[in-house]
């Protein structure tokens, strides 16, 4: 039998085992000052909340997915496509393309294209589904 030494992992440069020999640094937190002068600053609100100014809806990408999102909310139905955006003065104009009837094969699915327009805001203004078909359908079949 060989003896095994039990060897011992080098201290790190700097530490050493007895922590009493470090200073203590004070830690920070959030002390009770420092929660107060919050309060303070809410109180000078005269009890009205803030809110924060509406962002004007600007990019095109935002539109779409605020479009999606609201024919799912009002269809129930997941969008499959948004297949247009159009941009004017007073909001957006979007096409989201839907599936309103599934069959076998796919191809004979039923789709809907819902018209959606939004204000400056992404607030919905008005959703109408417009033309529906068969997904196979091309556009000269129309």
């Amino acid at each position: 039998m060989t003896d095994q030494a039990t060897t011992r992992a080098p201290s790190r440069p700097g530490r050493s085992g007895d922590d009493s020999e470090r200073p203590s640094r004070p830690r920070r937190s959030r002390d009770g000052e420092e929660r107060q002068s919050r309060t303070e600053h809410r109180a000078e609100d005269d009890g009205r909340e803030r809110r924060r100014p509406r962002r004007r809806q600007s990019d095109g990408i935002e539109a779409a997915r605020a479009a999606a999102r609201h024919v799912l909310q009002l269809t129930g139905r997941c969008p499959e496509n948004v297949v247009s955006v159009a941009g004017d003065d007073d909001g957006w104009q979007v096409a989201v393309e839907v599936l309103e009837l599934h069959r076998i094969p796919e191809t004979t699915d039923i789709m809907a294209i819902y018209e959606v327009a939004l204000d400056t805001y992404g607030d919905l203004v008005r959703c109408e589904r417009g033309q529906r078909y068969h997904r196979g359908q091309i556009e000269e079949d129309l």
